[in-house]
This record gives C-alpha cells, sequence and structure tokens, in this order.
C-alpha cells in the first residue's frame, strides 16, 4: 500500500428532515449567503423557497442565483461570484447536485480571490482564500458534498476539468435523503453508476495486492448501489434505498475507499474529454464507457478483473441494461469521427510522460478501441 494522508474536515448532517437544520448550521458561517441553485428543479420542486424561508427564519439575508447547468459552465459560475461581490456575500450555500455543488466551490474560491474562476482551473492562479461553504446535495451521485474536488467545464475551449484544494472543504454538508426522491428515474440511474465508478476505477487497475481496506470498502459501495439503486428507480419515494444511496455516494469518493492504492482515473478523464464537447449526462457517459473499459481491464489487469467479477458481479452489463443505462455513440449524439479528437484531448490533458497515470500500457489506439465501444 502506498504512502497516503487521509484529510477530511467536512461536518456531515445525515438523516431523513435534516433539512430543517440550514438555518442553525449557516448561521455559523456568514450572514449574508450566496444560496446556488441550478436551472429548474429546485424551482419545481419547491426546494428553493423552503430553503431560503428557512434561511431568512433564521434572520440570514439570502442572495439566490439560478442557472449552474449540468456540467456547470466557467461562465456562469462567474455570473453568480459577480452577484455574490456586489451583494457582499460572506458564505456559499449550493444547493442541488453535483454541478452546483462544483460550482459553488469555485464560486468561492472566485468571490474571495477576485479572479475568473477558469484561472484557478487552470492553474494560472493559485487560491489563497475562500468564501466558507455549505452544500444541500438533492441526488446521489459524484461526492462531492464530502470532498475537496470540483470538475467545472469551458465550452469555448471544449475543456472539462478537475479542480482541487482543501480550500474547498465544505464546512458543512447536509444530506438529507428526502430531498433526492424528486429525482426522475433517468438520474437517479446516471448517478448510481457515477457511485460505482468512483470506487471501481482504482480497484480495477491497482497494481497492489495488498489494499484489503480499501477493496472491502470499495465493494461494499457497489454492492449497495446494485441493491438499492433499482428500488429507488422503481419506487422514487423509498426512503430506505434513497438513504443508501447517499450514503454510499458520499462514502465513494471521500478519499478512504482510493487512499493508498495505485490506480487512476481512466473512466472520468475520458468521459471528461466526450462531455466537453457533447452535453451529455456524466453517469450515462461513464456508463457507455464501462464496458469497453472491462475488456481493457481484462487484459492489463486480470487479478483485479476476476477480483471484481468474483466478489462483485459477473454480470455487469445485465445490472447497466436492469436500470436502462446501456448506450451507444449514436444514442449519445457522438459521430464516431469524434474518437480521434477525444484521443488527443484525453493524451494532451492526462498523460504524464506521454502515459495514462495508473493505466500505463493504455495507448492510443486502446483508448480508440474505448471510445468507439469495443476493445
Amino acid at each position: 500500500m502506498r504512502n497516503f494522508i487521509q484529510y477530511n474536515p467536512v461536518k456531515i448532517v445525515f438523516g431523513i428532515g435534516e433539512i430543517a437544520s440550514l438555518g442553525r448550521e449557516a448561521c455559523k458561517l456568514g450572514n449574508k449567503p450566496l444560496v446556488v441553485f441550478g436551472k429548474s428543479s429546485a424551482k419545481d420542486s419547491g426546494l428553493d423557497k423552503r430553503c431560503l424561508n428557512i434561511l431568512k427564519d433564521t434572520g440570514l439575508e439570502p442572495i439566490p442565483f439560478y442557472g449552474i447547468e449540468p456540467n456547470p459552465r466557467e461562465s456562469t459560475c462567474d455570473e453568480a461570484v459577480k452577484l455574490a461581490k456586489d451583494n457582499i456575500c460572506d458564505c456559499i450555500i449550493g444547493v442541488g447536485g453535483g454541478s452546483v455543488m462544483d460550482a459553488s466551490k469555485l464560486i468561492a474560491v472566485s468571490a474571495s480571490g477576485g479572479n475568473p474562476v477558469w484561472s484557478y482551473v487552470k492553474r494560472k492562479e493559485k487560491p489563497t482564500s475562500a468564501l466558507p461553504i455549505l452544500l444541500v446535495p438533492t441526488l446521489a451521485a459524484t461526492g462531492s458534498e464530502f470532498n475537496a474536488g470540483a470538475v467545472i467545464t469551458n465550452w469555448h475551449t471544449n475543456e472539462k476539468l478537475g479542480f482541487h484544494s482543501q480550500l474547498v472543504f465544505p464546512k458543512t454538508s447536509i444530506m438529507d435523503p428526502e430531498l433526492s426522491t424528486t429525482t426522475p428515474p433517468t438520474h437517479t440511474a446516471y448517478g448510481g453508476v457515477d457511485i460505482i465508478i468512483h470506487v471501481l476505477e482504482t480497484y480495477l487497475t491497482t497494481d497492489d495486492e495488498h489494499t484489503p481496506v480499501q477493496d472491502y470498502v470499495s465493494e461494499g459501495v457497489m454492492k449497495t448501489v446494485m441493491e438499492y439503486l433499482p428500488l429507488a428507480i422503481e419506487e422514487g419515494k423509498n426512503l430506505t434505498a434513497r438513504s443508501q444511496l447517499s450514503w454510499a455516494s458520499a462514502v465513494a469518493l471521500c478519499g478512504i475507499p482510493n487512499g493508498g492504492r495505485s490506480g487512476g482515473f481512466l473512466m472520468h478523464w475520458m468521459e471528461h474529454v466526450m462531455s466537453a464537447h457533447y452535453d451529455i449526462p456524466h453517469g450515462l457517459g461513464l456508463s457507455y464507457l464501462l464496458l469497453p473499459t472491462l475488456e481493457y481491464v481484462e487484459k492489463h489487469f486480470p487479478t483485479r478483473y476476476e477480483k471484481f467479477t468474483a466478489n462483485v458481479t459477473d454480470d455487469i452489463e445485465g445490472f447497466l441494461g436492469s436500470v436502462g443505462c446501456i448506450t451507444s455513440l449514436k444514442e449519445l449524439g457522438i459521430p464516431e469521427r469524434m474518437a480521434t479528437r477525444f484521443v488527443g484531448d484525453l493524451f494532451e490533458q492526462k498523460a504524464v510522460d506521454g502515459k495514462i497515470p495508473g493505466n500505463p500500457n493504455l495507448t492510443k489506439e486502446d483508448a480508440k478501441r474505448i471510445y468507439l465501444g469495443s476493445f
């Protein structure tokens, strides 16, 4: 097992009905929060008014911002930063799925530091401070509520890149699984696949046989999702299923499952390249890449592949089909000719000394075959 540092200072408030604690927790961070929402779901469900009223009843002065997209845009984040600075907001509250939470982190950095969001993502500017952050996830998927990462898209340059800084650990995340019951079945499914792949990536490609704690935790997360995701899709209001998925989402990317284990996040990197050009749901893009990536893993990491099929499932294709996540390039609206461009972007953005971290044997030809859907 590799040396590693585990640090995660996020306070989690978890449970049905815990949205009621929003005012109590928010007042510890500031008096005038910028409250970040997506484009429509919070409005449609009435969650925006519920949150804003809770904050007002606590004596705070919330400033709402609407409009964060799936695959959040740096330009939209900059609009939110302007609103925060114009109103002298002193903290950021993100209410929504992974896109809203990721955007909230970069908004917090930019509103404090004064430079455009993309300058921090591209590391042209080093973040030195951030407004305190409180997150309220409404979808079990990215785990952004329990980590210090974010992914932001620049639609002008067709880049979708990650950002990491201890400055953007949320001070508090309020995880009320009931808030996810309005998530449509399709996006519930996409989120579940994202959770699985967060732990599956390094599980499959590590070259270390002695990571039992990480392996057992990863297998537990994957099995939990595979057990409860179909139930959440079939019975959207099932709070047991929603609770299990919510906690699996947070645990999957909190640092514990992947800490000390080699391997990279190949499928995530490959999907980010795809959705930087085509506005596809992140989880559905991952679903598309999973089966051909498993063929690559079976060839290059046979021991880990056998461990996965023995301990988790030997029919991942059947599982994906059961939750409606089998797709194709055509269904995603992506022409096959783009595979060459995707490979070029992948190696330009992620390769170190010509190799993809955690996947040293991956060639450009291999990557192209994965993008085309058959290794």
